[in-house]
C-alpha cells in the first residue's frame, strides 16, 4: 500500500509542518488551511498524531468547514492506535456528548479517559478523577478523585491542581478542610491559565501573575 511504502519520519515531518502552520511556531503568521492540508496527508498515510491533529481541525473549524461527524471519525482513528491526546479527547467528547451525534455515557468517557491515563498523559488524571467525582452511586469515588488528582499534579497537570485544591478547601475526598493550603494550589493553577482557578483567585482577592503568552 501507499502508506506502507511512506516512511514514518515522513509523516512525522508533515505532521510538524501543519503544527508549525497552525501555530505560529518560526512563522510570521498562521496558515490553518494549509496546515488541514498537511495534516490531512499526514493522516491519510497512517500518522496518528496527523488523525487526532485533523480531527480537531474538524471539530474546532480550524482550515476546514466545521464537521462534527468527521471530527469524531478521524478522532476515533487515531484512539484506535492509542493516540493519547485522541483517547482523552474521546473521553472528553462521551463525557459532554455531542447533540445529534453522541450521547453523554459516562462509561465509555471512563473507559476512554483510563487508557489515556494508562499511558501517562497527565491531562486524562485530572479528567478520569472529575469523572469519579461527578459520577451517579455505585461509581462515584471521592477518594479515588484524590488520589487521581494527587497523581496528575504530581505529572504537572494543572487542572488537576484545581481539582485537588476544590477538594482540599471544602475537605473532600477524605482531606481536612485546609482552605490556606488550597490556595497555594489555587494559585498555582491560575498561574498555569485555568479559568477556574483564575475565577477563584480574583473572587477571594488573591493575586497570581497570569501565563505569559508565547512570544511571536
Amino acid at each position: 500500500s501507499l502508506a506502507a511504502s511512506i516512511p514514518e519520519v515522513a509523516t512525522d515531518a508533515m505532521l510538524q509542518a501543519g503544527l508549525m502552520l497552525s501555530n505560529d511556531l518560526g512563522l510570521e503568521k498562521k496558515n490553518p488551511q494549509e496546515a488541514a492540508k498537511w495534516f490531512q496527508r499526514a493522516a491519510e498515510l497512517g500518522n496518528p498524531g496527523a488523525m487526532f491533529a485533523l480531527g480537531e481541525c474538524y471539530q474546532l473549524s480550524a482550515g476546514v468547514t466545521r464537521d462534527p461527524r468527521l471530527a469524531l471519525w478521524w478522532i476515533k482513528k487515531a484512539a484506535d492506535q492509542s493516540e493519547v491526546n485522541a483517547l482523552n479527547r474521546l473521553g472528553d467528547i462521551y463525557n459532554k456528548g455531542i447533540p445529534g451525534i453522541v450521547e453523554p455515557d459516562l462509561k465509555t468517557a471512563f473507559t476512554y479517559f483510563s487508557a489515556a491515563k494508562n499511558l501517562g498523559f497527565p491531562a486524562a488524571y485530572g479528567n478520569l478523577g472529575a469523572l469519579f467525582m461527578k459520577a451517579p452511586p455505585g461509581m462515584k469515588d471521592e477518594k479515588m478523585a484524590v488520589d487521581l488528582f494527587k497523581q496528575g499534579m504530581e505529572k504537572g497537570d494543572p487542572r488537576s491542581m484545581y481539582f485537588y485544591a476544590v477538594c482540599l478547601e471544602n475537605g473532600l475526598g477524605g482531606l481536612a478542610g485546609d482552605k490556606g493550603t488550597a490556595q497555594e494550589w489555587y494559585v498555582k493553577a491560575a498561574e498555569l491559565g485555568v479559568p477556574n482557578a483564575q475565577s477563584w483567585c480574583r473572587d477571594n482577592k488573591v493575586s497570581f501573575t497570569p501565563p505569559a503568552r508565547p512570544a511571536r
